[in-house]
C-alpha cells in the first residue's frame, strides 16, 4: 500500500463501506464504460436498483431502475472525481435502506473524468476488507492526503425534521479551471456564499484566534481583543458600498490618523509623541486642549493659543444669549476682516437675533490703530497721546478763529434709533480743516470728526479772539484817558468863563 491515501475517492469510498450494513459476497454488478457513460450489468438477483452519485462540485445524484433495467450513469458535473453507491433492491421494499431486518447487497466505487472521457474506475463490496483498510491507515498514516484536480468536501445534511438544521457546506481547495486561483474556502452551499477563503502564499500568522478569543492579523498570541502586526501601515479599512464611501485608520511611525480615502482628505490626526490629554472631552462633553476641561473649551499648556484662519470675512466667533429652549435673544460677532496684506481691522457686530448674517458694527480697530465706535461712549476718563516725543513738523495752528467761523455746528437726529444730536458735519469739516476728519478704512469714506482735536483749533481761535480783544480793551482805555483829559481841559474852561 503506498505511504499516503492519494484521493479523495478513497476516504469517502471507505466511510461509505465501513457504515453500510454488512453484505458478503460477489459484486452485485459490473461496471462498464461506453463513450461518456457508466453502465452497471447487474450480477445478482434483484427488484431493481438504486444509484446515488456524487460529483466533484459535491452535487449527489440519485437515481432508480425498476426490474430488468441496466442502471446507468452520464456524468454531468465537468472533470473530476465522481463516487458512486449501487445498492440492490429487494422486492418486499422500495427504499434504498431497506425493510427493517433486511440488509440489501450493495457495492461502492469511483471513476474519474477528464476532457469529457472516463479514466479509471473502482468498486468495493467486501466490508471486511473495507475495515482492515481503514485499520491499516490509523496505524500507517497521521495524515491525510486527498489528491484531485478539484478537491472539496461536500457536507450534505439531509435532516427533514421540522426545526432541525439542515445547510450545507463545503470544504474546497482551488479554482478547477485553468489560470484559476489558488486558496482554500468554505462554502456555505445552501446560501451559495463563501464566507472563509485562505489565498495561497499568505504569510505566517495571516489570522490568529488566541484560546481567549483574542483575533491576532499578522500576529500570533494576540496581546488585545483585536491585534493587527504588520511591517509598515497597519490600516484599518472601513467600506460602504451602498452609497459608496471608503474610511481608513491609519497609524504609522508619524502618528495616527483617519483617512477619507473617498474624499482624499485627512480629517483627524495625532502626530507621535503627543502629549498626554492633548485631547480631552469629558462625559458632559466638554473639550479640553492639553486639560481635564473646566468649561466647554479649555486650554492650557506654555503655548496655549487659539487661532482661527478664513480665506473670507468674517473669521469670527459667534455669541449668542438664548432662552431655555434654544431660541436666540441677542448675538455678537467678535472677528476680523481683511483687505490685504498686513491690512485688516478688529470688529465687534451686533447681529441682533439673527446669529450672524447682517449686522452693525459697533466696535472697530482699523489697522491704522484708529477706534471706531458709533454709539455713546461714557468713561470715568479720557486721555489721548499727545506727547511732543510722538510728533514731528509741529506748528501752530495759523488763521484759527476763522477756520472756526468757516464751520458749521448743527443740531440733527440719528438716522439709527432716531435720538438727536449736536455736532459738525464731517464733510463739511474735510473742507475746512481736512486733518480733523475719519475716514473708513475699507472704501475711504468720510466718517466722522474728531472732536477732542477740534480743542486745538478752538484753543488758538480763542487765544486769537483774545488778542483781538486785548487789543480792543488796551484801545478802549486810551481812549478813555483821552477823555477824561478832554473832561478835564473842559472843566477848566468852564470855570474861566464863569
Amino acid at each position: 500500500m503506498k505511504g499516503r491515501v492519494e484521493s479523495l475517492v478513497a476516504l469517502v469510498c471507505i466511510c461509505i463501506l465501513v457504515t453500510m450494513p454488512a453484505f458478503a459476497g460477489e459484486p452485485i454488478a459490473k461496471m462498464m464504460v461506453s463513450g461518456s457513460n457508466v453502465w452497471f450489468d447487474p450480477l445478482v438477483p434483484n427488484a431493481g436498483f438504486a444509484l446515488s452519485v456524487a460529483g466533484p462540485d459535491g452535487v449527489v445524484q440519485e437515481s432508480r431502475f425498476a426490474a430488468g433495467e441496466t442502471p446507468f450513469f452520464t456524468p454531468g458535473q465537468g472533470d473530476g472525481v465522481y463516487l458512486y453507491e449501487l445498492r440492490a433492491l429487494s422486492a418486499e421494499t422500495t427504499r434504498v435502506e431497506g425493510a427493517a431486518g433486511a440488509e440489501l447487497p450493495a457495492e461502492t466505487g469511483s471513476f474519474s473524468l477528464t476532457d469529457g472521457a472516463i479514466q479509471s474506475a473502482a468498486n468495493s463490496t467486501a466490508v471486511e476488507s473495507a475495515t482492515a483498510l481503514v485499520q491499516e491507515m490509523s496505524e500507517l498514516f497521521s495524515w491525510l492526503t486527498i489528491q484531485a484536480n478539484n478537491t472539496q468536501i461536500l457536507f450534505d445534511d439531509d435532516s427533514t425534521a421540522v426545526g432541525f438544521p439542515n445547510n450545507d457546506w463545503k470544504l474546497f481547495a482551488n479554482d478547477g479551471v485553468e489560470g484559476g486561483a489558488n486558496y482554500f474556502a468554505i462554502q456555505d452551499v445552501t446560501a451559495d456564499t463563501v464566507p472563509f477563503r485562505v489565498n495561497a502564499g499568505a504569510p505566517d500568522n495571516a489570522l490568529w484566534v488566541n484560546g481567549n478569543g483574542y483575533v491576532g492579523i499578522g500576529v500570533p498570541a494576540a496581546a488585545r481583543p483585536l491585534h493587527i502586526r504588520r511591517g509598515l501601515d497597519p490600516t484599518v479599512r472601513f467600506e460602504q458600498t451602498a452609497i459608496t464611501q471608503v474610511w481608513d485608520l491609519w497609524p504609522s511611525e508619524l502618528g495616527f490618523r483617519v483617512v477619507d480615502t473617498t474624499a482624499n482628505t485627512t480629517p483627524f490626526r495625532i502626530d507621535r509623541t503627543a502629549p498626554t490629554d492633548s485631547l480631552y472631552i469629558t462625559n458632559l462633553g466638554y473639550l479640553g486642549l492639553g486639560v481635564n476641561p473646566a468649561r466647554q473649551l479649555h486650554l492650557r499648556g506654555p503655548n496655549a493659543t487659539f487661532r482661527m484662519d478664513r480665506s473670507a470675512n468674517t473669521a469670527a466667533f459667534i455669541l449668542c444669549r438664548v432662552d431655555g429652549a434654544g431660541n436666540v435673544w441677542k448675538s455678537y460677532i467678535v472677528g476680523t476682516d481683511g483687505f490685504g496684506v498686513n491690512n485688516g481691522q478688529f470688529i465687534i457686530a451686533d447681529s441682533g437675533t439673527g446669529a450672524g448674517g447682517a449686522s452693525t458694527n459697533r466696535f472697530v480697530i482699523q489697522n491704522d490703530g484708529t477706534v471706531v465706535m458709533p454709539g455713546l461712549v461714557l468713561a470715568g476718563t479720557y486721555g489721548q497721546l499727545s506727547s511732543a516725543a510722538l510728533k514731528t513738523n509741529v506748528r501752530t495752528i495759523d488763521q484759527a478763529l476763522d477756520l472756526v467761523n468757516r464751520l458749521r455746528g448743527v443740531r440733527f437726529d440719528w438716522k439709527e434709533g432716531g435720538k438727536p444730536g449736536v455736532g459738525l458735519i464731517a464733510e463739511e469739516v474735510e473742507k475746512v480743516i481736512p486733518e480733523l476728519v475719519t475716514h473708513d478704512a475699507t472704501d475711504g469714506k468720510v466718517t466722522g470728526v474728531q472732536y477732542s482735536n477740534v480743542v486745538a483749533v478752538l484753543v488758538e481761535a480763542m487765544k486769537s479772539q483774545q488778542s483781538t480783544i486785548d487789543k480792543q480793551q488796551e484801545s478802549i482805555a486810551k481812549q478813555e484817558a483821552e477823555l477824561s483829559n478832554l473832561k478835564s481841559e473842559l472843566e477848566k474852561l468852564k470855570a474861566r468863563l464863569q
